[in-house]
């Protein structure tokens, strides 16, 4: 379980740090947010306003992503499988 739980942690850093990324560079609605300070509002001008959309459909298939994975993540940890079949064996020796 060792293993597993090492893929989901790593997956679940990669979506959080993309997700935090994304959602940093998304332009707001009133124009701003942080991705003018680096020329992301010539993003529209180049790519159309589209672009803004399918930024949304990725952060939200990242967000899906990280809660997935964090529930997975949690359901692999050793704690959470000890804690489940100490509580097992209680029950099914009384």
């Amino acid at each position: 379980m060792g293993i597993i739980h090492g893929i989901l942690f790593v997956i679940f850093l990669i979506s959080a740090v993309l997700l935090i990324v994304l959602v940093l560079f998304r332009p707001s609605e009133q124009g701003g947010g942080l991705g003018g300070v680096f020329g992301g509002g010539a993003t529209d001008m180049t790519f159309g306003v589209k672009t803004t959309k399918i930024i949304d459909k990725i952060i939200l298939v990242l967000a899906t992503v990280f809660i997935l994975f964090s529930v997975l993540s949690t359901l692999t940890s050793e704690a959470f499988l000890n804690k489940t079949t100490t509580d097992n064996t209680e029950n099914t020796s009384e």
